[in-house]
């Protein structure tokens, strides 16, 4: 007997075959006349994803799901109450969006693609939204004559109460044709305050950038000096 070959489309290269009946090693059945027929079904892994691993309350979380039956369930929600959560009916391949409420629980939620032919589930971590900032620049238009040194002073504070926040480190940027570059910095006091010094060393208008970057309590602000 010949030996004969089974190809899979191009299309179908996520494919897998599963074998409906077993015989001396190959997927197939004698019937009465002596033909010889494959028992082969082909299906493609259904699977689900997410953009990161991580999330804080008020983010938004990019799902993709790929090869979903028909009428899946796409469904994503805190683990294990579901609360808050939301659903979707999918069926192929494609996306979903999903904002996290700012008052949602923390911790482990679930993100799952499931049917009577599926089931993939993925587990992402929300953690408590971090407490936005201001960074204001004092007294932001500033002039001084070439050799001059000005004070750079600025303030950050918690937006949400006006405290002033001790002990983050503030960056420094001059733009040079669009491009920053680095200055220098500073670490904030009780109050919130912090200043470096520059010096005019040339006849120009500058635009210098102070960056607070944020942490894992506080989101990041900037100000600017012209």
């Amino acid at each position: 007997m010949p030996d004969c070959t089974f190809s899979m489309p191009s299309s179908d290269k996520d494919a897998v075959i599963e074998c409906g009946s077993y015989e001396g090693g190959t997927c197939y059945y004698h019937d009465s006349a002596g033909t010889i027929h494959l028992k082969v079904k082909t299906t493609k892994p259904c699977s689900v994803s997410t953009d990161e691993d991580e999330y804080y309350q008020g983010d938004t979380v990019a799902i993709s799901y790929k090869n979903a039956p028909p009428n899946s369930t796409l469904y994503i929600g805190a683990y294990p109450s579901g609360i808050p959560g939301k659903s979707w009916t999918v069926s192929g391949t494609g996306g979903k969006v999903y904002t996290i409420p700012d008052d949602a629980t923390t911790g482990t939620w679930q993100v799952s693609l499931y049917d009577t032919d599926c089931s993939r589930t993925e587990y992402i971590t929300v953690l408590a939204s971090k407490s936005p900032t201001e960074l204001t620049c004092n007294n932001p238009n500033k002039s001084a004559t070439v050799g001059d040194t000005v004070d750079l002073e600025v303030k950050l504070e918690d937006k949400a109460t006006g405290a002033g926040i001790d002990g983050k480190w503030i960056d420094f940027y001059k733009l040079v044709d669009s491009t920053e570059v680095y200055t220098g910095s500073c670490t904030t006091d009780s109050n919130g305050k912090c200043s470096i010094t520059y010096t005019c060393s040339v006849e120009e208008t500058a635009t210098i950038k102070a960056k607070f970057r944020g942490d894992d309590d506080y989101k990041a602000s900037e100000c600017t000096f012209t």
